[in-house]
């Protein structure tokens, strides 16, 4: 089954999915400067009107409050960008280490097969690796999968 919408691929560890949620942690950090830069706009605006009186100073202090919730929200779309960022890396990070499982799995594997064919004594490894009921490709299941150092030799 493929996922269908962002976070059932972002559960998976699709080198997509990875990609996407990198690209996602950008935007979210575009709009936080965006979001900051409303703030400083808005007291800008306000402080280049020229007025002065009761009024202006109510309007001062309303929208410097608005500036500062707005920077807040600002701080949070980086915070969130960054902990996308970081999972993001994590899930490339596991595709790697799976894929590289992969390899090494059936490089193992190829050189078992081989030894059986040529009648050459096995590996005190092989019977495992023949056996060994592995994961489907990409599968997170790869990175609990224990593998023996080497199957040379024998």
């Amino acid at each position: 089954m493929e996922p269908t919408d962002l976070r059932d691929r972002a559960a998976s560890t699709d080198p997509e999915a990875a990609r996407l949620v990198a690209r996602r942690a950008a935007l979210l950090r575009e709009q936080g400067d965006d979001v900051a830069a409303l703030a400083d706009s808005l007291v800008a605006r306000v402080d280049a009107l020229g007025w002065e009186g009761r009024a202006t100073a109510a309007l001062r202090t309303r929208v410097a409050e608005r500036a500062r919730q707005l920077r807040r929200a600002a701080e949070r779309h980086d915070a969130a960008a960054d902990a996308l960022a970081r999972h993001a890396r994590a899930v490339a990070d596991a595709v790697d280490d799976i894929a590289a499982r992969e390899r090494r799995a059936a490089t193992l594997l190829d050189q078992a097969r081989e030894r059986a064919e040529q009648g050459r004594p096995p590996h005190p490894a092989d019977h495992r690796l023949l056996t060994i009921d592995l994961p489907p490709p990409g599968h997170p299941a790869w990175l609990g999968v224990e593998l023996p150092a080497s199957s040379e030799g024998s």
